[in-house]
Order: structure tokens, then sequence, then C-alpha cells
């Protein structure tokens, strides 16, 4: 419905259009012009209303500003328009918070302010009313978005936080706590029992290399060695070693003196092999440890971020609730005002 298609006209049945700066109705097809008081007032908001009611918002503006030409204070048209300009059809649609996210607020402020200006006094509390819904609206929209967004970003920051955190559950522990992946601890307990390990196996092949087996208590020459027990006195026993002879001591002490000259670093050795391993070790700590800090600060200011997002959330939704109850108070105000007037 572009034009007020339920003006004829009277000559040749025409749909009449409206020529506001004019201020007639003009048929564009027998050129006939008749005074807008030529048709009742009452039919143009009604002409208004029908379009609106079929979502021809263009006519229904069109029908609402020439009736404003001819009385500006007219509480229908002016009601009219704002309702247009906020892109609803009703009154109570003012209550539905999710409607102004795709309201224009430079249009529908202009419009309201204008409503302001002209309304009669008795009836310009109804557009106050209209002016604050819509504040409250714009603000509902702005916490909405907030809240959405710091929704995503506390999904987001769940996710990072993820990589490099084990939770409790999966580590079969009770309560909402965490570990961090990366803590040193394992790191150290796996090198501690690494390094006992080889301080055994280190010992144990020092204590074989190291000994000297031509001690004067150990040392048994291969010509006096028995190969096998002998029977004596109802049992077997090992024979005692005969004596050393003097040239067989001198062998002895001989080799002895070689074997300990040979080995007089075995003890140097050990340390060496006991100390090497720590070097590697203690990087491989190192390099965990700088690696958990690292890591701890990251989720430390995750946590940090987690925290606000969830108290930003509450407090966007606690508004947006408080907001929608404001504007319920308000839509029944405006519908107790507006009654009377539309049945007037």
């Amino acid at each position: 419905m572009k034009d007020l298609k339920e003006h004829i006209c009277p000559s040749c049945g025409g749909v009449l259009r409206v020529d506001i700066k004019k201020q007639m109705y003009e048929c564009p097809f027998c050129g006939v012009t008749f005074d807008y008081d030529y048709f009742r007032e009452d039919s143009v908001l009604d002409i208004a209303e029908d379009a609106v009611l079929k979502g021809e918002n263009h006519s229904a503006r069109k029908a609402y500003e020439f009736m404003l030409t001819k009385e500006p204070d007219n509480f229908e048209a002016l009601r009219g328009v704002c309702l247009i300009s906020l892109k609803m059809a009703h009154t109570e649609e003012l209550r539905q918070m999710d409607k102004y996210s795709k309201v224009d607020r430079d249009v529908a402020g202009k419009a309201i302010d204008r409503a302001l200006r002209d309304s009669k006094p008795e009836e310009r509390v109804y557009f106050e009313l209209m002016k604050d819904s819509v504040d409250n609206g714009a603000v509902y929209t702005s916490a909405r978005k907030s809240a959405e967004s710091d929704i995503e970003k506390l999904k987001s920051a769940k996710e990072e936080m993820r990589k490099y955190v084990i939770s409790n559950e999966t580590l079969g522990l009770e309560g909402d706590g965490y570990q961090i992946a990366s803590s040193p601890k394992s790191t150290i307990a796996a090198c501690a029992t690494a390094f006992f390990a080889w301080f055994f196996v280190v010992i144990v092949v020092f204590l074989c290399v190291h000994t000297n087996p031509y001690d004067a208590k150990r040392y048994v020459p291969k010509v006096s060695r028995q190969t096998h027990n002998i029977y004596y006195n109802g049992s077997y026993v090992t024979p005692t070693p005969a004596p050393l002879t003097p040239e067989q001591e001198a062998k002895r002490v001989e080799l002895y003196n070689q074997f300990k000259e040979e080995h007089r670093n075995d003890v140097r050795n050990m340390l060496i092999a006991l100390v090497v391993p720590l070097g590697p070790m203690g990087l491989i700590i190192l390099v965990s440890e700088i690696k958990y800090r690292r890591d701890l600060k990251i989720v430390t200011k995750l946590e940090n971020d987690i925290r606000d997002y969830r108290v930003n959330i509450r407090s966007n939704k606690s508004k947006m609730k408080e907001l929608n109850k404001m504007n319920i108070e308000n839509v029944e105000k405006m519908k107790k005002i507006e009654a009377p007037i539309l049945d007037r």
C-alpha cells in the first residue's frame, strides 16, 4: 500500500494520492484535487492503522504525517510515527527487549523528541515513558552484547586453560581443582630415581674394579690353589694354602703396587661418573621449572580473566533483568494512558 488506497476519487474511481506540501489529495488519473478536509480525520487514522497491521509502514507514516499537518498534537498520529520509527506496531511490543537491537536510535529519538515537543501536556508523560523505555532498551542491548561477548571469551579462556592444566577429575581426585600439567614435580622425581639407580651402578662397578686382588688377605698363588676339597677326619674341608715363599711374597707385593698404581684414579673417576649426570639432570629440571613458571603465569592470568568474565556476565544479566522489569512497568503505565485516549 504505497498510497492511501482507501481514498477513492469520486469522479473516476481512481486511487487518490496525498500531496502533503499542498495539503490536498490529487487524483493521478483525472487530475481532480480535493482539500484534505474533504475526508474525515478518523478515516486517515484508520487508514494508517490498517497499513501498520499490513506491515506497510511507509504508507502508514505518510498517513500519520498527513494527520499531523492538520493536527500537530494529535496523540494517535504522534504515537504512530514513534512506533513506526521503532519498527513496532503496538505499545505492547515495547516490553520485548530483543526488538531494540534493530532500532535506529537517531530516527526513533527524533520522532519521540517531536512527540514530546508537540503533544498535549496531559499526554506528554506517555512519550516520556516511551523515551525511557527506548533508553532502557539501548542499555539492555549493550548489556546483552557485552554478556554474549564475555560468554564467548569465557569459553575461549576455559579451552585455553585446558592446554596447561589437568583437572582433578582426570587425576581421580575430588573437587573442582586442577594441577598445572608442566609441574616440575614429576620431572624432579624421575631425575632423582634415575640418579639413585646410576649411583648404585657406579658404586657396584667401583667396588668391583677398585678391589685389589693382590691384597695379602685375598692373594693366593695359582700354584698353591686347591682345586677341590679333601676328605679329612670324617668330613670334606678346604685345605689351608701354604704360606707364601719369599719369592711369591715379592711377586705379590709387586703386583699389588702395580694394580694400585693402575687404579689410583678410580675414586676420582667414580666421583666424576656420579657428578656428570647431575648437569643434564639439572638442566632438564631447570627447563621444566622455567616452563612451569611460564605456564603458571598464563594460568593465573586466565584464572583472573575467567573470574572477571563471570562477574561481568552476572552483572549484565542482572542489569538486563532489571531493565526488562522497568520496561514492563513502563508499558503498563503507557497502556493506561493511551486506553482512554484511543477510545474517544
